[in-house]
């Protein structure tokens, strides 16, 4: 049975080596075409199909490791003195009784989507006692995604917290409110590491770098994170690329990524190590995904002695470097296989670290300037007024007009922003979106979208109960039909989003009603009130 499992095996190597022969072959016997790009872009798809042959050689090894290993287990008695090689076992040893590295939880679809990604991003998170940025982070990614990138491309969540389910159910529950749909689609994977994986990290007690011991403790926890979720893509993709849970993209980055891999590839730098899209720390890094095993070894190997930015960048020395040479000689060869794309496409938005006490304002300045809200300069005409206090400059006035956020200190129940309209009007479409990309939870989370019908009133909205910012508004029952109030929507608790529409009656007014004290500030990034006047240019009635 053993000798059978060999067989296959090899038998899985040769054809390995004769598709390699083959597309090799195929691309030397076509004829030369009349253009100098396309040799170029035939040169480029030639090593694209080397890296897809070496990731199927990837899945042959990890085979041809089970068969050694079973072998080992079946011959030679116990303590024999025969040499074999070293493995992380041999300095993980709390791992060598370990039967499987599988992650404790795994939330995929269940279809699988019929071949690999070719961008696989990995996205480690642990759940912050101040802010969380993880749900905002993955919706701006997949925004900034065309449908054909996202049909090339893998998100992996790892919830990073082990031996605490409570904070894993936590932060997977609001995962699920938000990206449910590209959980089914198989967009976004989400796993939960085995507790086994890590050395007992809370008894580390040896400084190293002279940090304190609670900064050692947190970058060996990353370490073993990002070295964790390195092997779960390695056999998923093309590109792995490491990414944080609080950051921004830019539109289009996948694409932009997936070209300038290309670039190298069909230049004279195909060897690469890491492609560079960010400027800070580890975020943006892309590397091939048959690499990542072997510098996943060597990340673990070093994990307790430095942060994990630091081991690439000497992992990238080592590989290139001479130690009779001078430091610019280094930054020379360097720059050979670890190239730099700009500008940047991604940016670093969180202050909170998940490090207890860490402040974190590092920005990349290469990114550019970050929008924080989205304008509309277009919205139905009317007076806006609200019972809320207003932040500095940001007032609900200028958020109407298009020319700022609103930003409302700890909104408390029965607090509103009323648009009264200058002329009755038919509703196409109403958004409120709370939050932003710097302060994603401030949002509005127990709150209502009503609107007045001019039914309620008579033709003049001035009618109404409405007392510009008097509080003295029945707010007690939103829901009330006596005050002539109807509820249109309801904030989503998961993204911060109201957006209705359209509305067939004529309109008077509309408001924000705050149902309950607010832990956090409230922001509005996006308010869009379209519509058209309900009286007809001819007859000047109502519609």
């Amino acid at each position: 049975m053993l000798r059978r499992r060999i067989f296959f095996v090899l038998f899985g190597y040769a054809l390995s080596a004769v598709a390699l022969i083959c597309v090799l072959y195929g691309a030397i016997t076509i004829p030369n075409p009349p253009v100098e790009s396309t040799r170029v872009d035939l040169q480029g798809r030639v090593d694209s199909l080397q890296q897809r042959v070496g990731h199927a050689e990837i899945l042959l090894q990890r085979r041809w490791r089970d068969v050694l290993h079973a072998e080992a287990a079946s011959v030679g008695p116990a303590g024999s003195s025969s040499l074999s090689l070293p493995s992380i076992f041999d300095y993980l040893s709390y791992l060598r009784n370990t039967t499987h590295l599988e992650p404790a939880l795994r939330i995929a679809a269940n279809t699988s989507r019929g071949h690999p990604a070719r961008l696989v991003f990995g996205i480690p998170s642990v759940k912050r006692e101040i802010q969380s940025y993880l749900t905002s982070t993955v919706e701006n990614l997949i925004a900034n995604m065309s449908p054909e990138d996202r049909s090339m491309s893998l998100i992996v969540i790892m919830l990073a917290d082990i031996n605490n389910s409570t904070k894993v159910e936590s932060e997977l529950a609001e995962v699920r409110g938000v990206l449910d749909e590209h959980l089914r689609s198989g967009l976004v994977e989400v796993i939960n590491p085995p507790s086994h994986f890590y050395p007992p990290i809370d008894k580390l007690q040896q400084p190293t770098l002279g940090d304190p011991i609670d900064r050692v403790r947190w970058r060996t926890k990353q370490a073993y994170d990002f070295a964790y979720l390195m092997m779960y893509a390695s056999s998923r993709g093309e590109y792995y690329v490491q990414l944080e849970d609080d950051i921004l993209s830019k539109p289009g980055f996948a694409t932009q990524m997936l070209n300038f891999a290309k670039k190298q590839m069909s230049s004279g730098h195909k060897d690469f190590f890491v492609l560079d899209f960010c400027t800070l720390g580890f975020i943006g890094k892309m590397f091939k995904c048959i690499e990542l095993m072997k510098f996943a070894t060597y990340i673990l190997t070093f994990a307790q002695d430095q942060p994990v930015d630091w081991i690439l960048d000497h992992y990238v020395q080592t590989k290139v470097c001479r130690f009779d040479k001078d430091a610019k000689h280094c930054r020379k060869m360097k720059s050979t296989i670890w190239i730099t794309h700009k500008p940047s496409l991604f940016q670093h938005v969180g202050t909170h670290s998940s490090l207890k006490g860490k402040m974190q304002k590092l920005k990349d300045r290469q990114f550019g300037r970050v929008s924080l809200f989205v304008p509309h300069r277009d919205n139905v005409p009317g007076d806006v007024v609200t019972s809320m206090t207003t932040y500095k400059q940001y007032t609900v006035k200028r958020a109407y007009l298009g020319d700022s956020l609103f930003w409302g200190v700890l909104p408390v129940a029965g607090d509103h922003i009323t648009v009264t309209f200058h002329e009755p009007t038919i509703l196409e479409k109403v958004l409120f979106r709370s939050g932003d990309a710097e302060h994603p939870n401030d949002r509005f989370i127990n709150a209502t979208i009503q609107i007045l019908p001019v039914a309620s009133v008579g033709k003049n909205p001035q009618n109404s109960n409405q007392d510009s910012g008097n509080k003295s508004l029945d707010m007690a029952k939103p829901q009330a039909k006596h005050d002539g109030w109807l509820e249109l929507i309801r904030f989503d608790p998961h993204n911060g989003l109201a957006q209705a529409g359209p509305v067939s009656y004529p309109v008077a007014a509309l408001r924000l009603v705050v149902l309950t004290n607010h832990d956090h500030w409230g922001i509005l990034s996006e308010i869009q009130v379209k519509g058209s006047t309900a009286f007809s240019p001819n007859n000047n009635k109502l519609l």
